[in-house]
């Protein structure tokens, strides 16, 4: 049996950034560093091709009759920015108290780690199981998973046969309590991009003769959203189920407090629609979120321009 806590250590350390293709190595680092791991368990492991990255396929096969579970993670990471805020290195697991720090210490590559763990274990104590296990691991949850509904398709008869699907690619309320999630927001992505002139402009000889696209971009991104929080666009909560009354009590069970919540999370008050709860927004409510926004000069010091082009990362969390 490996040790977990070097083994994530060492997991860490790759830089696995999905979203960066400067960042190949560190993907093709994490994703054989991963397989090599699970051969060593004795699995079956295959590498799938996908137009980006590949998807880690690892099987313990065994009669048609034993039950079938397939275990879902992830080997990519979101991107480390901005490195400077990082206290340690952000691909050099760190150790603080009882804590592992590092760009995916927490997603996913601990709990990913903890569930391969979990398994080497069982099979060590118990190697004739009668279990079958496949492992299905992927390189593009934190881009949004674009090549995942082209593998699911193209391998839909060895994965839909099976008995219960597990990840642990979720949150807890707190570090003492464990929940089951039953399910989760979807996900979309886009750009949004504001061209203006042609090329940058000098500010002196050109300013308050034509829109700034950064001014542009920033007037139509407060567009988004009334002052209560809700998003305004025509449409968005169309199809959105309201959250019931046994919902809002079965939240409360948790024990969740909004003030420790607040607390952890460095802030003084939460901006939530008006009736609901941050914990009630969290998990029912869509979302529209601003994940970057740029334009113009970016380095040190000042650079009088008028850019030509400005831009903004959206997402929005789709309600259930």
């Amino acid at each position: 049996m490996f040790d977990p806590v070097e083994k994530l250590k060492e997991f860490i350390r790759f830089p696995s950034v999905s979203t960066d293709s400067n960042h190949k190595e560190g993907m093709r680092g994490a994703r054989e560093f991963v397989a090599g791991i699970l051969k060593g368990m004795g699995l079956e492991v295959e590498i799938v091709p996908t137009v980006l990255h590949p998807i880690i396929l690892a099987e313990r096969r065994g009669e048609p009759s034993w039950p079938h579970v397939i275990i879902y993670g992830h080997y990519d990471v979101q991107p480390a920015d901005p490195l400077n805020l990082w206290t340690s290195p952000a691909f050099e697991p760190t150790i603080r108290g009882n804590r592992i720090y590092g760009r995916g210490a927490a997603d996913n590559k601990g709990p990913l780690l903890c569930n391969i763990a979990a398994v080497a274990r069982l099979l060590e104590r118990h190697p004739k199981l009668p279990l079958k296990i496949t492992f299905l691991i992927e390189g593009e949850e934190e881009m949004g998973s674009p090549s995942f509904p082209a593998f699911l398709q193209a391998h839909k008869d060895r994965l839909k046969k099976a008995d219960f699907v597990y990840l642990s690619d979720t949150a807890l309320p707190n570090e003492n309590q464990v929940v089951l999630t039953c399910g989760l927001r979807g996900l979309a992505l886009f750009d949004l991009h504001v061209t203006g002139p042609k090329n940058d402009l000098h500010s002196g000889l050109h300013g308050g003769v034509l829109r700034n696209p950064i001014q542009a971009l920033a007037e139509l991104c407060a567009t988004l959203h009334h002052p209560d929080g809700r998003v305004n666009v025509p449409g968005f909560y169309d199809d959105v189920l309201e959250v019931q009354p046994w919902e809002r009590d079965e939240l409360r069970k948790l024990g969740a407090n909004e003030k420790d919540y607040a607390a952890f999370l460095g802030i003084d008050s939460f901006y939530t629609p008006s009736g609901y709860s941050p914990f009630e927004a969290i998990r029912f409510l869509p979302t529209l979120e601003f994940n970057g926004i740029g334009g113009g000069y970016q380095g040190e010091g000042t650079k009088t321009v008028i850019p030509s082009k400005a831009f903004a990362k959206i997402s929005c969390r789709l309600g259930r």
